[in-house]
């Protein structure tokens, strides 16, 4: 099965987050979109992307957005790649004995990054590192939450226009 693409339904998941609570879809869309964005600790790709994202949460933490990472491992792989990366966003864990969040989604690749609006549409995926898709639903989450002047990548950002998951 391949990711889900613009236009399907978000499939609906609640997960426990490294914080200890627990994260509903359905809940999180009754405010506002959501960036959902998958990754494994030792993806090569995951590790180049994660701080381009951090900036997405750092931006739309005081909207009614929401920036979630969901992690294909387990709690300790995941807490060194939050710390390793320093990741501010809250950081989801799916089951990793059958991974139902992730085969809900149809993920084969990480990173992939799905931006679902209300009320569950996706509005745009990006699998493996795509610099203009991260562009893209940055200007999309500026529009939804009218919060402007987000910048995924500075000048002095070395960032290829795309990288392989």
């Amino acid at each position: 099965m391949a990711a889900l693409q613009a236009g399907a339904q978000a499939a609906d998941f609640s997960l426990p987050g490294m914080d200890e609570k627990q994260y509903s879809l359905a809940e999180a869309l009754k405010q506002g979109p959501v960036l959902l964005a998958f990754f494994k600790s030792s993806c090569p790709v995951c590790q180049f992307t994660f701080p381009f994202l951090d900036r997405f949460y750092r931006h739309f933490r005081d909207t009614k957005a929401h920036i979630w990472a969901i992690s294909q491992d387990d709690r300790g792989e995941t807490r060194e790649f939050i710390n390793e990366y320093r990741l501010g966003m809250p950081v989801l864990l799916d089951d990793t004995r059958s991974y139902p969040t992730s085969n809900a989604y149809g993920i084969q690749v990480v990173p992939t990054v799905f931006l679902i609006g209300q009320p569950g549409d996706i509005l745009h995926t990006a699998a493996g590192f795509q610099k203009q898709g991260l562009i893209q639903m940055g200007r999309k989450l500026e529009v939804l939450t009218g919060k402007k002047g987000f910048v995924p990548f500075r000048e002095d950002d070395d960032v290829p226009d795309s990288r392989a998951g």
